[in-house]
């Protein structure tokens, strides 16, 4: 199963979800994605990378970002995907995404921007327990 996990710029939730789910279900053959709404700004701006703050809290459960980067939603990505999971309601989602409505499932998860590193650490947890229960879905195929 291939899953995409959405977020407006790429460079904190959903490159945590990406991360968390390969580190749990890859060796499993299932695999994730992760792409932002508006990551094409982040990656021109300031944020060309992920969060400093996403790295470290990530590299606490030794798994390393530093080298990734934000990537901007395409529909081939959406296409792609068995499942598709949007981090909040707020996040702006091009209007051609509702093709995919079966496959879209929305997670309500804050917006760390402009956090300290301990709000980070929260984020990453509650993301964690929401990709850890997957596994049902994942064990019976139904993902």
């Amino acid at each position: 199963m291939n899953v995409l996990f959405v977020c407006r710029g790429n460079v904190a939730r959903s490159q945590m979800a990406e991360a968390i789910f390969n580190y749990l279900y890859e060796r499993y053959g299932h695999s994730a994605t992760s792409a932002g709404t508006e990551a094409e700004g982040y990656a021109q701006g300031t944020l060309a990378n992920v969060c400093s703050e996403v790295v470290e809290c990530m590299g606490e459960i030794r798994i390393d970002l530093s080298d990734k980067m934000p990537k901007q939603l395409a529909e081939e990505a959406v296409r792609k995907a068995d499942r598709v999971i949007v981090m909040a309601e707020t996040e702006t989602l091009p209007l051609w995404i509702y093709n995919y409505s079966n496959r879209i499932e929305l997670w309500e998860v804050p917006d760390p921007i402009n956090g300290d590193v301990a709000y980070y650490k929260g984020i990453r947890d509650y993301i964690g327990m929401n990709v850890i229960g997957l596994r049902d879905s994942l064990v019976n195929k139904t993902l």
